[in-house]
């Protein structure tokens, strides 16, 4: 068994052991519990999203047709962590839209019931819910497999929060029984700590038996304590009256033995016989000495194991020392130090007094020629006590060795060998020490160094304070050590370069030594670039669209990477999965030519605008103008979404095409025929499109629409093959705070609309990043929404 083992920590340790193995046990239940739980959650919103999809699905013509509806993905949405996927096909197999690889491992179906399976995309896991439904056609029948997938954050996040709903009442239950164990555990053992209190609380002479109710499981160990120490108390008993009888009847015979020869030698005549009688009388000194020193030894041993410690004043201690020396003897001392301020050190008085008399009488035994000087200072929270002398001293080798029992410097004078080993356990047993050291000049000096009874703790030193300053040196060190910068960020966007100046001045402001390139493009250029890049091009180190859709759709396909946004003085920003940022929103407003409708006529709502192209649809003809939402993106988010916000869209668009609309491929070209005077009235015009019409000095006037105004966020990202990630970091935490917010308002981004009194922020209606955006982006859908418009617009 090994010697320090303990039967508390063993029980302890077993318990805990067996609440460890009972915990694991409980969190691989709860964790699949979790898991299933969440699964079946998600899967029931992704099969009702499947089967939303497939009531939509028809066949026109022997073509199978679907209309993704828009809240089968806003729905899924809601998480905010998922990514989603699709795919229509056709009885014959045939892709009708959608990914064209996506659970390609999935049966085709012939039953209607939703069908559940796990699978992996692009290296992604994902879970997978697909529909069937049956159509019959002229040119044929069969079934139409619609499948719908999502990634498994969402799933995992509920997961884990399941688990750590359950997990936490269940440590907490399992921390309760292990504190209640533990004070068990104490509380059984408090018996045997009261035995070890008393035991320990004695003094080393005190052998009386342990009293007091112990508890059964002891009461034999403790009966064999009080036996043993029966026993032993006889025996030290014994020794007592021994060693005092000893004393008593050694030191009787040698003190006359001494005296006899002392009067003998005063009366033999000279020769042989005085010679041995001076033998004799040497002889009975020594053994005189050693009697002595012996029961002394004895009696200090006694006292140091018996007696508690107390707070002795030392100087007190030697002054009383120096007063027992023999006075023929105390003339040759010099004392220092000794007579000012008390000198406080923890011992006992007899024992210490001992210790300086020993120290004393072996200077003055040693060097009987010259004065010996006992001097006691304070210094570093210690006392120090020297002796002394002008004696011959001591060889290096035997400065320790006289410390050792019997052991003597000098045989020709008379000595025990006891002083110094008896001086030393009293100096230690203090918490101190002697020692011995050849004095300057000649002679040997004694050292005695105690601790001070009122030693304050000394402040740290220099070691703590490295010890303090390491940690911090080493965080020092460690920290990535990033260049600089990179000499060129590149940035890929939508905004006119003027418009972008004052945010490329604000990031190279940010990051000295940076070089922003900046390139404008068109959104569905931009978001093939970034795809484009899989096949060898070179990729720009952040993304910055005015098309929330194609942003969304990159990150949904797997292109850009996630990052933690950190502004500096903004709040959170708006993300999607944190890889989509929202930094601006640019509202839809309609735009007047000035002076070019009477004030009544002006349109300041959707209901009004419509009933104008109505009524007036003549006198407008060919002075009105949209841009084309075939063309130009933003343009096609802002009409999507606003279709979803209002019927009034289509009823808009239908007056549009009675009024013989002119369509114009991007703002820009729509704003300058109306600053040339050749349109009156434009719809759906992106604000900053219009402010910096303005700016340049276009005759026209800014409507914000009183029902509500659709407001197309500007999207920032990092794509995932950026060759400079770390600066295009540093950049998007910029473009995201309030920095970024000021430096696109100063290019005219990201203003919002002008309010007339009373108004609220709550006509403004951003469009929300999220997987729902994808809707409108389905080939099936888009094209037939085009076609509705264009319809509209060309008219009967």
């Amino acid at each position: 068994m090994p010697e320090d083992r303990s039967i508390r920590r063993s029980v302890m340790a077993g318990a805990a052991a067996v609440l460890a193995v009972i915990g694991l046990l409980l969190f691989m239940a709860i964790r699949v519990y979790a898991v299933r739980a969440a699964d079946e959650a998600f899967d029931r919103v992704l099969a009702a999203a499947a089967l939303s999809i497939a009531d939509t699905v028809e066949i026109q013509e022997g073509d199978v047709t679907v209309d993704i509806p828009y809240a089968a993905f806003a729905i899924l949405g809601t998480s905010r962590l998922n990514r989603i996927f699709y795919r229509v096909v056709a009885p014959n197999g045939g892709l009708v839209t959608g990914s064209p690889t996506l659970g390609l491992e999935v049966p085709q179906a012939s039953t209607p019931e939703p069908r559940l399976h796990d699978s992996v995309y692009r290296g992604t896991p994902i879970r997978i819910a697909a529909v069937a439904r049956y159509h019959a056609g002229t040119s044929g029948s069969g079934w139409v497999d619609v499948l719908v997938a999502e990634t498994r954050e969402a799933r995992q996040q509920l997961a884990g929060q399941l688990t750590r709903n359950a997990l936490l009442p269940t440590l907490a239950v399992a921390l309760v029984a292990f504190c209640l164990i533990w004070l068990a555990v104490r509380r059984a053992f408090l018996p045997l700590g009261v035995v070890e209190a008393d035991i320990r609380g004695r003094a080393a002479s005190d052998l009386a038996p342990i009293r007091g109710p112990v508890p059964r499981e002891v009461r034999a160990l403790v009966a064999a304590l009080n036996e043993f120490m029966d026993r032993l108390g006889s025996t030290l008993d014994g020794l007592k009256r021994v060693t005092a009888d000893a004393a008593h009847q050694l030191r009787t015979p040698l003190a006359n033995i001494r005296a006899q020869s002392e009067v003998a030698l005063d009366e033999a005549p000279d020769g042989s016989v005085r010679e041995r009688l001076a033998r004799i009388h040497v002889n009975a000194v020594n053994a005189s000495v050693l009697a002595s020193q012996i029961l002394s030894d004895a009696t200090i041993l006694h006292r140091l194991e018996a007696q508690p410690r107390a707070i002795v004043d030392l100087a007190a201690t030697v002054q009383e020392a120096v007063r027992r020396i023999d006075p023929l003897q105390a003339q040759r001392l010099r004392l220092a130090g000794c007579h000012g301020e008390p000198v406080p050190v923890r011992g006992d008085a007899f024992v210490l007094r001992e210790m300086v008399r020993n120290l004393v009488e072996n200077a003055l035994v040693h060097a009987p020629a010259g004065p010996v000087e006992v001097s006691l200072t304070c210094h570093a929270g210690e006392a120090r006590l020297k002796v002394l002398d002008r004696g011959p001293g001591l060889d290096a080798d035997l400065l320790e060795r006289v410390f050792e029992r019997f052991v003597r410097g000098d045989e020709t004078t008379p000595g025990s060998g006891l002083g110094l080993p008896i001086a030393r356990t009293v100096a230690r047993a203090c918490g101190g020490d002697v020692t011995l050291a050849p004095r300057e000049g000649g002679g040997l000096c004694a050292l005695v160094r105690l601790p001070l009874a009122d030693q304050r703790p000394r402040p740290p030193g220099g070691g703590t304070a490295i010890a303090l300053a390491l940690p911090i040196v080493l965080v020092a060190a460690l920290l990535p050590l990033q260049a600089a910068a990179q000499a060129k960020l590149s940035i890929l966007g939508t905004a006119p370069a003027e418009q972008m100046a004052p945010l490329i001045a604000a990031i190279e402001a940010n990051d000295p030594g940076t070089t922003v390139d900046y390139r404008a493009v068109l959104p569905t250029e931009a978001a093939l670039g970034v795809i484009a890049v899989a096949a060898g091009a070179s990729s720009p180190d952040l993304l910055l669209l005015s098309s929330p859709d194609l942003a969304v759709q990159l990150a949904n396909e797997g292109y850009v990477i996630s990052h933690a946004a950190q502004p500096a003085g903004g709040d959170p920003p708006i993300h999607w999965r944190g890889e989509v940022f929202a930094v601006a929103a640019d509202p839809s407003v309609i735009v007047v030519r000035k002076d070019a409708l009477p004030g009544p006529e002006v349109p300041r709502s959707r209901i009004a605008l419509a009933q104008l192209l109505e009524r007036a649809a003549t006198r407008l003809s060919g002075r009105v103008g949209l841009v084309n939402i075939g063309i130009d993106s933003v343009s096609y988010v802002a009409a999507a979404q606003d279709s979803l916000r209002s019927p009034l869209f289509w009823r808009v668009t239908r007056g549009f095409g009675a009024a013989q609309v002119r369509i114009f491929d991007h703002a820009g070209e729509l704003l300058q025929a109306m600053a040339a005077g050749e349109l009156d009235l434009a719809y759906n015009v992106p604000l900053s499109a219009a402010q910096a019409a303005i700016a340049r000095g276009a005759a026209i006037e800014i409507v914000v629409p009183e029902d509500y105004t659709v407001s197309v966020p500007w999207t920032v990202s990092i794509p995932n093959s950026a060759p400079n990630p770390f600066g295009a970091r540093r950049a998007l935490d910029l473009i995201v705070g309030r920095d970024g917010a000021r430096a696109l308002e100063a290019g005219g981004i990201g203003a919002g609309p002008p309010l007339t009194p009373g108004r609220t922020d709550s006509i403004r209606q951003t469009v929300a990043l999220g997987p729902e955006l994808l809707v409108f982006l389905d080939p099936l859908k888009r094209t037939r929404f085009l076609d509705t418009w264009i319809q509209l617009i060309v008219g009967p």
